[in-house]
């Protein structure tokens, strides 16, 4: 019985919220209870506001997720360009270490072979001095030519030997700082997954909700209860227009079927009076 009573009381409640909005279509709304319908206006009102103050919050979540999802585009973008310049820098500096290899091995052989001219050139002078001493003019003058040939040839081979080395110092300077350039990339790139990881974390989860979705859920909770308010408030106007049996050939229907329901009511209440 209690159920049925139940039903019939959410029907009429229907039945008059049907009314009060084809009040409303056919203009006859404010000639119900002015108290009535002014405090519908008011939760009418009320609703609109909470409602705006959703859109705004969604509004917000959404521009929120978005700039979120921009950053995470732009990251990877940078991301992948960066393990581009970063390979680009390894075979830059693995070209210029090849070079440097290359100038290194022919001044060690130059720089072998200058020793191997000073140890020769000793043992050149050497003889002079002996042939000197037993005053042999023409085997002073043998020695002194060939002390002159190394001489020479030492002052040569001096002078490449400081081009090589200008020609390494020119490719090292540039390699170290390809080397710095490449700790640099390296070290960028893994802030940027970091980021990257940290955005991907941020996201608002039903463990961890953000401010935004936080203020959301007690938004939607305003804006039920405020629309709840408005629904009861518009069956209160379509009560007094029943009242009054505001005398119209649409609203007709409705007083015959909120009548019918009434006495329904009636019935089922008589048991618990």
């Amino acid at each position: 019985m209690a159920s049925k009573l139940h039903k019939a009381q959410d029907q009429l409640e229907q039945l008059l919220r049907d009314l009060g909005q084809k009040a409303q279509m056919l203009g006859l709304f404010d000639q119900g209870d002015p108290a009535r319908v002014a405090a519908y206006q008011e939760a009418e009102q009320a609703n609109a506001d909470r409602q705006t103050e959703l859109d705004f919050i969604l509004a917000e979540i959404s521009e929120e997720e978005r700039d979120r999802e921009e950053r995470k585009r732009a990251l990877q973008v940078e991301i992948s360009q960066m393990k581009v310049s970063k390979d680009k820098l390894n075979i830059t500096k693995s070209v210029k270490r090849g070079k440097v290899g290359g100038l290194e091995k022919k001044l060690a052989g130059l720089e072998y072979d200058f020793k191997f001219e000073q140890r020769e050139l000793a043992d050149e002078l050497h003889k002079q001095k002996k042939q000197q001493e037993r005053e042999n003019p023409d085997r002073v003058k043998y020695h002194t030519s060939n002390i002159k040939r190394m001489k020479l040839k030492m002052l040569k081979q001096t002078k490449e030997m400081e081009s090589l080395r200008r020609q390494i110092d020119k490719f090292e300077q540039p390699a170290q700082e390809l080397e710095q350039q490449k700790s640099s990339t390296k070290e960028r790139i893994h802030d940027l997954r970091d980021e990257l990881a940290r955005l991907g974390k941020e996201g608002s989860t039903k463990e961890n909700p953000s401010v935004l979705e936080q203020q959301k859920v007690g938004k939607d909770k305003e804006v039920r209860r405020s629309g709840l308010h408005q629904l009861s408030c518009l069956a209160d106007v379509a009560e007094s227009l029943y009242d009054r049996r505001l005398d119209h050939p649409v609203l007709r229907k409705y007083y015959r079927d909120i009548e019918r329901v009434v006495e329904l009511i009636d019935d089922l209440q008589e048991p618990f009076s």
